[in-house]
């Protein structure tokens, strides 16, 4: 028995949910319901067994904060990250410890609010290029129609022109990587993920073809000189903090450039779908915005000073992500034995980070599961650090919550000022959250032009 153990003897353990394959069925079958229900029935910190693995679910703010702060270096990376494969290198998202420090401070000026305002005018090009296809009273697929948006944003800001990257094999590499993470839930997924299954082969097909885009920008921008402003040109560009040439060889900017790519696609999407959603469902909320946007924007395009003025706009999307956040779960593993709340947890814990609680904790957020922007706005009630963690938290939080912040907001802006989206009011909403939580039976609304902006504001 080690140190910690014969000091902690009389330390509980989390409680204990049985019921291997149950629990993979309700986690399969609805991961947000699955995770409310332990929550509810448990309370802050509970565990559970899924076929041969044990998870310890965590809700409560103040104990996230002691992973995520106290004892974070007694935390690693989760086991999916660990596990996935297509990535030979460290990266951003799955290095450890100094290597992780390394690339956060290299990579993080990219996403810099000086470094992101050069790419305002490809949100708002592509955004109104997207609004423009549309017309009066025309049904449209809110879900579909933001997934291609994305997608061709994605594609300016890490392509930049000249490669020519098919959308729909963009979409099919991020699912693949959804489904590789999803599949280390199940033992022996190494096997199954090489069975012949069509619908497989073409996931990986896109992911090669993605993966050769990627290689061509890379010799492009190796070729060009210096750095353009995209991320592959800028991450082939990036200097070693102590001189002597290049930070990352090409191997390690197409690992960099496939993480942060199919990471932003996915957060963007599910936040933009459920902006649109909240906005449908809550129609004062989108009166007030509209009238926000036409007193800050009128008939102009936005700029980038424009993000500053926008204030309920940001409101909106805060509060969006405090009810439906696209990743909602943080994975970690304790890298050794470690007391939580007073909870023993030994070396190897596989720890679920939930998100969802904190942001629906009334004692946070009363009224918490009406949609109220207004919450963002001037003074609230004092909150925890850790109540409100839609990018993760910690010294692995998010670096590209600014990103996904900025152009959700110029997006939302720029089709706002020609379209009012109405909800089919008969369409039932169906999602998924098995990786990420995100609308999966697509979002029917009307465009209804904006009576007080008649012409194109561009």
């Amino acid at each position: 028995m080690n140190a910690l153990q014969q000091g902690t003897e009389r330390t509980k353990r989390p409680p204990l949910v049985r019921g291997r394959g149950r629990n993979l069925v309700r986690r399969l079958r609805d991961s947000i319901r699955f995770y409310e229900k332990l929550h509810r029935d448990h309370g802050p910190i509970v565990r559970y067994r899924v076929l041969h693995l044990e998870v310890c679910g965590l809700f409560d703010a103040e104990l996230i904060r002691e992973v995520l702060d106290e004892q974070r270096d007694a935390f690693d990376k989760g086991r999916a990250l660990q596990l996935s494969r297509g990535i030979s290198n460290p990266t951003v998202i799955t290095a450890s410890g100094p290597e992780h420090r390394r690339r956060r401070r290299l990579i993080q000026p990219f996403f810099h609010r000086t470094a992101l305002d050069r790419y305002v005018s490809t949100f708002v090009h592509k955004a109104a290029a997207r609004r423009d296809t549309w017309h009066e009273g025309a049904v449209v697929d809110i879900c579909s129609e933001v997934r291609e948006l994305v997608t061709d944003i994605a594609i300016g800001v890490f392509f930049g022109d000249g490669i020519d990257v098919d959308a729909d094999d963009l979409e099919s590499a991020a699912e693949y990587v959804q489904w590789d993470f999803a599949m280390t839930l199940v033992p022996g997924y190494r096997v199954i993920e090489r069975l012949p299954w069509p619908h497989l082969r073409r996931l990986r097909r896109a992911g090669r073809v993605i993966d050769d885009k990627i290689r061509e920008a890379i010799r492009r921008a190796s070729d060009d000189g210096p750095a353009a402003h995209n991320v592959i040109s800028l991450l082939v560009h990036t200097q070693n903090e102590e001189g002597g040439g290049r930070a990352f060889n090409d191997s390690e900017v197409r690992d960099e450039t496939l993480v942060l790519l199919l990471a932003s696609q996915e957060t963007l999407k599910s936040s933009l779908c459920w902006c649109f959603y909240q906005l449908g469902r809550n129609p004062r909320a989108r009166d007030r915005m509209i009238e926000e946007i036409d007193d800050v924007l009128g008939r102009r395009p936005a700029t980038p000073d424009d993000f500053a003025r926008l204030v309920y706009t940001r409101a909106v999307f805060d509060e969006t992500l405090r009810l439906c956040p696209p990743v909602y779960l943080v994975p970690r593993t304790a890298v050794r034995d470690v007391v939580i709340g007073g909870y023993f947890l030994p070396r190897g814990t596989n720890l679920q980070i939930c998100w969802l609680a904190p942001h629906k904790d009334g004692r946070y957020f009363p009224d918490p599961d009406r949609f109220l922007p207004e919450r963002w706005l001037g003074e609230g009630p004092e909150r925890p650090k850790y109540a409100y963690g839609p990018f993760g938290g910690g010294s692995r939080a998010c670096p590209g919550d600014l990103y996904a912040r900025m152009t959700a907001v110029y997006v939302l802006a720029t089709i706002t000022q020609r379209w009012r989206l109405d909800l089919a009011a008969d369409r039932p909403l169906k999602y998924r959250s098995l990786v990420v939580y995100a609308i999966s039976s697509g979002l029917s609304a009307t465009a209804v032009a904006r009576p007080d902006i008649t012409a194109n504001p561009r």
